[in-house]
């Protein structure tokens, strides 16, 4: 969900470096029978959702939440105020460092809770039983999950490549869902670490590329990924509301069922501070020995850098020289501002920004601009979040409390919010920062998105995936319908497998999902064509990336193919599930402004996506018995402009095996 923006590409076009790839959707033949599904409509549908993207952007792509029909949230007894870390269910707070990587530490630091719930153990206990925290590595997902699966050729694709253009792109539920479904699991810390034998993070030399071959070797796996209903929701004319039935969910989660809660919102910045300890480490024999400054002065530097200092406080004479030293460390010419004629309130403003080089005047109503929505006060830092506006999320961090009875006034004066209420959140900005790592994001918080819970177990049989879609589809879009649909992949199976499980992807709440597993015949005619090896279903509340286990496995002999056949009804509607992402176009044409739609330049996608569909993958019918090739419906879209900025891959079912 991190970003880093500079006032620069607030101010002019943004310049994006391409490599144009061709994804192939050629004319196909449907090889089964003519179905009888609508085609027309279906791709209608589908365009509606996909000109909500093109206008929003990959960061409001829909967590889902707002497609429930009378979702029952149920009733719970809960008290006023709980907090996770009571009763020992809360790993240690970590530092993401400069990387975009929030996202992976709140969903980690999640699955920590799980763990320790599951085994029934305070971390005192398990670090007793363990030698250790149970301990995910944030490097590993982060990098599986943001990189193309090489072998597939299918997933993310960076205009900018880098060896951690992976970890800079960011993420969201639905990425998580996606990435979770295809088997990218939990890796252990151990083998993968973020920090290096002193605890700091290395940029430079550490090992930011990883091993395609160990992508699927996790140590566990995800059971459950569920996105709940958001306490800030929207009305028909984009009017927030809030959802205090939300909030008693979450409350439930947290307390009933002891479950972290990941959420993403708008945060004041998306990166960490360096600490002081990283910021000695680093500068301490540049300043003394190369830029000559006094200990006291490096001591004071570092200080500032590490935010330690009210620059508020300090004598005219020592913020003049602290701006002008900024100025000469960060190799900017001497000449460049006449420092002595600025006013005090403009060096207050230009010696904490991160936009030095422009016009001064610029920056200063640049930074005069800026709102903050979290109470640092120097003097009293409550280090209370509100936003009280519409926008959009752009850190994750985890849910571990609340408390009702936070007073309202402890946020930013004149920027409260209207009750009492509070989350209790757990950030990845290290135990420096805020109180000990923590904050309170209040119930009203505007911004609030996505907020998911996940539920794993360990990979003792060394599961692996069964799939033809391996790319990190950005949207799912569901299309309705009055009676059954039915949705179909047929897999070869090259080695022998035994199946254990199938994988499901819920786009809606209240959502009942059925699945059959057919050996099929040497020269079927459709999906059904074969053998029924088993027949399964599970009835998931909350949108998500879920699994089925079978009641008991089933042998798939080598050679064979099978398909898997999906229907998912959503309280009285059947559902057609299909999932895109962007192309390279969409980025292309913003950058040589022929955009036919509004957009905002500070939402250019880092990446796209590389999808491949081969015809007979995967198949759509409404009775069962006639069906028709995706592919072929995908290849039919009317509007031109869904195939030159969306990308569509293979139906999003699964199955789970090992060898």
């Amino acid at each position: 969900m991190d970003q880093v923006k500079s006032l620069s590409k607030r101010l002019s076009a943004i310049l994006i470096s391409f490599v144009l790839i061709i994804t192939l959707v050629g004319c196909s033949t449907n090889v089964f029978d003519n179905a009888e599904i609508d085609s027309k409509s279906l791709i209608s549908a589908i365009e509606d959702d996909a000109m909500v993207l093109l206008n929003f952007g990959e960061d409001s792509a829909s967590y889902n939440s707002y497609k429930a029909t009378g979702f029952d949230y149920g009733s719970y007894d809960v008290p006023s105020r709980f907090d996770l870390r009571d009763i020992g269910l809360v790993s240690s707070v970590k530092d993401q460092g400069l990387m975009g990587t929030c996202w992976t530490f709140a969903i980690m630091s999640a699955a920590e809770t799980d763990i320790l719930n599951s085994e029934g153990l305070t971390l005192e206990e398990y670090v007793k039983k363990n030698g250790g925290e149970p301990d995910f590595a944030e490097k590993a997902y982060a990098y599986y999950s943001g990189t193309a699966d090489i072998e597939a050729n299918e997933g993310f694709v960076y205009f900018d490549p880098g060896e951690a253009s992976s970890y800079d792109g960011g993420g969201n539920p639905m990425i998580a869902l996606i990435t979770f479904s295809n088997g990218i699991g939990l890796y252990d810390e151990k083998d993968y670490p973020y920090y290096d034998k002193d605890g700091f993070v290395d940029y430079d030399y550490g090992i930011w590329t990883l091993d395609e071959e160990t992508r699927y070797d996790t140590s566990y796996v995800v059971k459950d990924w569920n996105i709940l209903p958001s306490p800030s929701t929207r009305d028909e004319n984009g009017n927030y509301q809030y959802d205090a039935q939300s909030v008693e969910l979450i409350k439930h989660e947290l307390y009933n069922n002891h479950k972290a809660v990941a959420v993403s919102f708008h945060a004041d910045q998306t990166v960490s501070t360096p600490s002081y300890d990283e910021l000695k480490r680093d500068l301490w024999d540049e300043l003394v020995n190369d830029y000559k400054v006094g200990e006291e002065f490096a001591e004071f530097y570092i200080n500032f850098r590490a935010g330690r200092v009210d620059v508020t406080s300090l004598s005219d004479d020592e913020i003049r020289d602290l701006f002008k030293f900024r100025l000469k460390y960060n190799e900017f010419p001497d000449d460049l501002y006449d420092v002595d004629s600025f006013t005090r309130d403009q060096l207050n403003y230009l010696v904490n920004s991160n936009e030095l080089g422009a016009d001064a005047d610029l920056i200063v109503e640049y930074e005069k601009s800026i709102v903050h929505y979290i109470n640092q006060n120097p003097d009293t830092p409550t280090f209370a979040h509100y936003t009280f506006e519409e926008l959009v999320a752009n850190h994750m961090v985890v849910i571990v409390g609340y408390d009702d009875n936070y007073s309202k006034e402890n946020f930013i004066e004149g920027q409260q919010p209207p009750a009492d209420g509070a989350f209790i959140c757990k950030n990845s900005w290290s135990k420096d920062w805020g109180l000990d790592g923590y904050f309170y994001l209040s119930y009203y918080d505007e911004s609030i998105e996505g907020p998911c819970t996940i539920s794993v177990e360990k990979n003792v049989d060394e599961t692996r995936t069964l799939s033809i879609d391996h790319s990190q589809i950005i949207e799912l879009s569901s299309v309705y319908y009055d009676k059954p649909v039915y949705q179909a992949n047929i897999f070869d199976v090259q080695d022998e497998i035994n199946l254990s499980g199938l994988g499901v992807i819920t786009d809606n709440q209240n959502t009942l999902a059925s699945y059959e597993v057919y050996l099929l015949k040497d020269k079927y005619k459709n999906p059904k064509d074969g053998k029924l090896l088993a027949k399964a279903s599970g009835e998931f509340a909350y949108s998500g990336a879920h699994r089925i286990d079978l009641d008991s496995e089933i042998t798939i002999p080598a050679g064979s193919k099978i398909s898997i056949v999906m229907t998912q009804k959503a309280d009285d509607k059947y559902v057609l599930l299909t999932g895109y992402g962007y192309t390279d176009q969409y980025a292309v044409d913003i950058y040589n402004e022929v955009f036919p739609y509004e957009y905002d330049i500070d939402k250019v996608p880092l990446r796209y996506l590389v999808t491949y569909m081969e015809n007979g993958q995967s198949l759509v019918s409404l009775n069962g018995k006639n069906w028709t090739d995706f592919k072929t419906l995908a290849s039919e879209f009317d509007n031109s402009d869904v195939l030159k900025y969306f990308t569509f891959d293979n139906f999003p079912i699964k199955g789970y095996y090992h060898e």
